[in-house]
């Protein structure tokens, strides 16, 4: 995974197969505020085995789903087309599609997880935005699927900034961040003034941006918990709490104390090689690379598993959606509504 790429990225209704959470819009990486913390109403309870509402094939690739009222978006390739979809969230039915060629070479290395999309993509404005796998940003008309602009970012704007303003583009600070084969896929987490980082190899850590009276910033190291590396899998932070995955251990669960980095509990090894994290209702909902749905209290003080679904019967590196009783779930080429409670 190309570690500069970054992912930028209901209305109260009851259909036949879908009831939809009010309030809630899903329309970009980890959620509107970018925090994996969904509103959505959750079960008290999982269903004894998932069941499929619908499922429908729409392209391999890592980039998650988004939701906008009764519209879901995906991005994914089709041969050597990267399409953007719009569908139906009750049906799975599809209402638009476009694409547009895109051959890809991968590097040897990295073969094992497929030619992408992995950027997730951005609905803001009434456009969906969406960037491929070589630097193609795109901008669709989310009603429509209609093309407002296109442009091969890294041949028209050079690499990606580092942390700067967003009137200048101008370096405000930073921090060494080396890791093996020069990439990096933890998206930090916000605690107060603390931004939660990891990487492979590395520790995960805390950082301090302050801004002196002269204007200048700084960015100091608070603590590091060397124990956690981080590969794929990103952390969440909830009250004074990180939990997150490490991939030591063939993939554990841990929580840390947000002000001192304190590991407060950790769980059993071998929970699988990565897992996206969501937060609703005082638990956290962890899809694992492998189509399982783990479900643990929110709990700082223990590890408390509530449960485990299979919810996918092919790999699952996208994040998915919690829609109440359902979760929306992309797997190696198909999208699937999962009724799960």
């Amino acid at each position: 995974m190309n570690g500069r790429l970054f992912g930028i990225f209901l209305a109260a209704s009851t259909l036949a197969t879908v009831a939809m959470p009010s309030a809630e819009q899903w329309t970009g990486w980890r959620g509107a505020a970018r925090t994996a913390i969904s509103t959505a109403p959750v079960p008290g309870t999982l269903a004894a085995k998932a069941t499929d509402v619908w499922a429908v094939p729409v392209g391999i690739g890592h980039a998650s789903p988004i939701v906008d009222g009764q519209r879901v978006y995906v991005f994914a390739r089709k041969g050597e087309q990267e399409v953007a979809q719009a569908l139906d969230l009750g049906t799975g039915k599809t209402l638009w599609t476009a694409g547009y060629d895109q051959p890809y070479t991968m590097n040897s290395a990295a073969t094992s997880h497929g030619k992408g999309p992995k950027s997730t993509p951005l609905l803001a404005g009434g456009r969906l935005y969406t960037l491929g796998i070589s630097g193609v940003l795109s901008a669709f008309d989310a009603a429509t699927g209609k093309v407002a602009w296109r442009h091969a970012f890294d041949k028209e704007f050079g690499p990606p900034p580092d942390f700067g303003t967003a009137a200048s583009g101008a370096l405000l600070w930073s921090l060494p961040l080396v890791t093996p084969y020069d990439q990096n896929a933890v998206t930090p987490a916000i605690a107060g003034d603390l931004v939660i980082l990891g990487g492979l190899d590395q520790a995960t850590f805390a950082v301090r941006p302050a801004r002196a009276a002269d204007g200048k910033w700084t960015a100091a190291r608070v603590w590091d918990a060397k124990s956690f590396p981080m590969y794929m899998s990103s952390p969440v932070v909830v009250e004074d709490t990180v939990y997150g995955l490490t991939n030591r251990s063939k993939g554990q669960f841990f929580a840390l104390d947000v002000k001192t980095g304190a590991t407060r509990w950790t769980s059993p090894p071998r929970q699988g090689e990565n897992a996206s994290i969501t937060v609703a209702g005082g638990r956290l909902w962890c899809l694992t690379s492998d189509g399982t749905l783990i479900v643990l209290k929110a709990d700082p003080a223990a590890y408390a598993e509530v449960g485990r679904l299979d919810v996918a019967p092919s790999a699952t590196w996208a994040s998915p959606v919690l829609l109440g009783p359902q979760i929306l779930v992309k797997d190696v080429d198909q999208l699937r509504l999962v009724r799960i409670g």
